[in-house]
């Protein structure tokens, strides 16, 4: 069993959503900025490098 989560005011949270393309991520600072930006896939479709 795992510890259970604490969080504190000083929490940066990072969401990445996976995909074939192109993965979108999103930076919540704890002061409440947030930034999000996308990344290109470095592999092939299909996890194969061309």
């Amino acid at each position: 069993m795992t510890a259970p989560l604490e969080l504190t005011s000083d929490t940066l949270w990072v969401a990445i959503d996976i995909a074939k393309r192109y993965h979108d991520v999103l930076i919540r600072w704890p002061d409440g900025r947030e930034k999000a930006f996308k990344l290109a896939n470095t592999r092939g479709v299909n996890g194969h490098q061309k």
